[in-house]
């Protein structure tokens, strides 16, 4: 089920949250201190208590109840600490040691440090892979979304180690990771010196301080408090865990995408769940509390503060948890009012599930229907895996271990000018910084993503620059009739404006220019210039002696672009420059037929058959080209072609009745769909997540590898297998394998 909302509906859902969570506030003040004072008394009498029955060897199983309370000690100091640091009391008067910049809880790990790693590192960026810190804990491989890297051979081992090592490991990680969010070096001298201190110090204390002060008692004492600190961390952390591990929460790549208010919210809502508690284990644990003597103890769901309201606390983290449990039936209304799960989990069932999962995931697998068995069978990809994960980087590719890895990036308008009198722009674009070292053949085009009134409108344009003599991202977009793109970016885009990038530049396969031919012939229609100018810039950088020609074609000689670079390198190249107008400007239909013809073809280029050819033009145009070459007995393979449109997709009503099977490789899915279903449409039914740009078959984003079968592209070319395809616009004309 798709719970994906509307630009509008995200701004509502944001503006819905923000007043609930305002009304909430104003109702805060005295009451919400007193309560968190009683807390706080009351953890301390657990721990005072926990300390007596170390010393009461006869009182009925004071041993065990004294281990048991250790470890509600521990962890209530987390939960109530965890609100605190959020900041919940830091705005009402009178808050002092209540407030975020001076509480200090007795949990081993530096408040500072986890501030840093919670509040800039876990909340902004929750179950975002490479951003998030929480997910896994830089350690643990859960879910198949998740990479996999070396270290996961051994997650079987380092769990249980885990398990065992009190709070040693999460105390460095912490530190680690507030390091790494900083931008300092992580593994420097003294970064961790807090951090060992304070576990040094807990150590001394649990056992050996406090048994000391035991009537012959240090034995048990030392023993019971190092197993009761063991039992609070644990249960604290497969709390966390669940939160944001859970089989029901969603997990998302790293994207330069800026969110607004209501994305946000909306991821925050889909990447977390709220927990039933173990009714079996919190009575166990509230037998063991009827030995702590405390007048108006908290209901015992303290324990849980904003743990088992954990969707509630992701949208609202500086609320207390008394007001998080106030506010569940209102924000179960609004996310039901918008469609939106509220998702929580029992947490018998789920422990068990991560902690299997944590076993299962050792293995590269990529998603759950896939084996260790089937991965065998796939040597190739699990070599590639297992090279990736050992050596601690990714590929290049879009997927990787069957996960969709978005890539979207923000850069900066740095120069914009006008060209040919209005009627077209230039825009230069800042390459991101991730992009400096990148690659592309001249030819090659990027995607561009924009939004206009309140819709997102992704739109490809050549680079007219290789990348070897590439200093920015330059584009020229013309403006076009009822053009909404086109005319939006030339009446509004700006030096100095933010501009979204869809994927890294690509070429059209079979278009773009790797290696210079020896005679390259070039045609272009009007703005098809801008591909073709790439190449042409890289013969005059490479090879500026080639023997290469240009057959440029406008409707008016106002309409050519570029016009002073390309005469000033057809005086010192060896660039033939044949700049061909309309003779009847205004006449439409003499200009539909007089463009190109095979007598202009036979006049201009004498040696035809020598040349290697590349074109960009309308679709028109480019067919009544590729006629004129064939009846001069042109050798197509040295054709190369860009269009200005795609394959336009032609569905037949009778197409309806017929059926076909798609399979998806990677996720062991498969769906029967009619010959008039696109495989995206395929994708989506079967619920395997597919990268989409523009669904036109223009910016590629769609691409997937096809193993087997037949589509309408190669119903049109018989003698052609394609590998790879935009599944956006294509239809299946027999059973189709995608690996994916």
């Amino acid at each position: 089920m798709s719970y994906e909302l509307s630009d509008a509906q995200l701004n509502s859902l944001a503006r819905d949250l923000d007043g609930l969570y305002d009304e909430t506030q104003k109702k805060m003040g005295q009451e919400d201190l007193d309560y968190v004072r009683n807390v706080k008394r009351y953890s301390e009498a657990i721990k005072r208590r926990s300390f007596e029955l170390f010393n009461h060897p006869d009182a009925d199983n004071a041993f065990q109840k004294a281990v048991v309370l250790r470890g509600l000690h521990v962890l209530i100091e987390f939960s109530v600490g965890h609100v605190i640091l959020h900041g919940a009391y830091d705005h009402i008067e009178g808050a002092d040691e209540f407030h975020s910049s001076t509480y200090k809880w007795d949990f081993v790990i530096d408040t500072d440090d986890w501030k840093t790693m919670h509040h800039q590192g876990h909340h902004p960026y929750t179950n975002i892979k490479g951003q998030d810190h929480d997910i896994g804990y830089g350690l643990l491989r859960i879910d198949a979304r998740q990479d996999w890297w070396g270290h996961n051979l051994v997650q079987m081992l380092t769990f249980p180690a885990l398990l065992a090592s009190h709070s040693l490991y999460f105390a460095l990680y912490t530190s680690y990771s507030a390091r790494a969010i900083e931008g300092r070096k992580q593994y420097a001298p003294g970064n961790y010196k807090n951090a060992l201190e304070l576990l040094a110090k807990a150590y001394v204390k649990n056992v050996v301080t406090e048994p000391a002060k035991t009537k012959g008692r240090f034995l048990q004492t030392s023993v019971g408090n190092f197993l009761g600190t063991v039992f609070g961390y644990d249960y604290t952390m497969l709390l966390l865990l669940l939160e944001h591990h859970a089989s029901n929460v969603a997990m998302y790549e790293k994207s330069e995408r800026t969110e607004t208010k209501g994305e946000y919210y909306h991821r925050q809502i889909m990447a977390t769940t709220n927990f039933v508690p173990f009714a079996k284990l919190d009575l166990f644990l509230q037998e063991a509390l009827e030995e702590v003597d405390f007048p108006n103890a908290p209901d015992f769901r303290v324990f849980y503060a904003a743990l088992d309201t954990h969707l509630e606390h992701h949208m609202f983290p500086d609320l207390p948890d008394n007001r998080l449990r106030e506010i569940v039936p209102e924000v179960q209304e609004i996310f039901e009012r918008y469609g939106l799960p509220y998702n929580i989990v029992n947490f018998e069932k789920t422990v068990p599930d991560i902690v299997g999962r944590l076993f299962s995931r050792t293995a590269p697998v990529a998603n759950k229907q896939e084996t260790v068995l089937g991965l065998l069978k796939k040597p190739a990809d699990l070599t590639k895996r297992l090279f990736y994960g050992m050596t601690y980087r990714k590929p290049e590719e879009p997927y990787y271990m069957g996960v969709l890895r978005e890539d979207k990036t923000q850069t900066t308008v740095v120069e914009s000018f006008s060209e040919i009198g209005g009627q077209a722009r230039t825009f230069r674009f800042a390459i991101p910084e991730k992009w400096k070292k990148m690659k592309w053949d001249a030819g090659s085009f990027i995607s561009v993503e924009v939004e206009i009134d309140g819709q997102s409108w992704i739109r490809q344009y050549s680079l007219t620059h290789p990348s070897e003599v590439a200093e920015t991202l330059d584009i020229t977009v013309k403006r076009v009739k009822d053009g909404k793109v086109s005319n939006y970016l030339n009446d509004n885009l700006k030096k100095g404006d933010t501009i979204t990038l869809f994927r890294k530049p690509q070429g059209e396969e079979g278009f773009v220019m790797e290696d210079i031919p020896d005679k390259p012939l070039f045609i272009a229609g009007g703005v098809g210039v801008t591909p073709i100018l790439s190449m042409i810039r890289k013969v005059a950088n490479e090879a500026p002696e080639t023997e290469a020609q240009f057959l440029y074609f406008n409707r008016e000689e106002g309409g050519v672009l570029f016009r002073d670079e390309l005469e000033r390198l057809s005086n010192t190249t060896g660039l033939d420059l044949r700049l061909i107008y309309d003779p009847l400007p205004g006449a439409p239909k003499h200009l539909e037929t007089s463009w190109i013809s095979k007598e202009l073809l036979e006049k201009h280029v004498p040696d035809l058959l020598e040349r290697d050819v590349y074109i960009c033009a309308p679709d028109g145009f480019i067919s009544k080209t590729k006629g004129y070459l064939r009846e001069l007995g042109y050798d197509m393979g040295r054709f190369h072609m860009e269009m200005f449109k795609p394959p336009e997709v032609k569905k037949d009503q009778n197409a309806s009745y017929v059926y076909h099977t798609v399979r998806f490789l990677k996720s062991g899915k498969e769906v029967r769909i009619n010959e008039n279903t696109t495989l995206l449409d395929a994708s989506r039914k079967a619920g395997v997540p597919v990268l989409t740009g523009c669904e036109k078959g223009l910016c590629k984003a769609c691409v997937c590898p096809k193993t087997r079968g037949v589509t309408q592209l190669e119903g049109e070319n018989p003698d052609e297998f394609l590998n790879k395809i935009t599944i956006c616009n294509t239809l299946p004309r027999s059973d189709i394998e995608l690996d994916i």
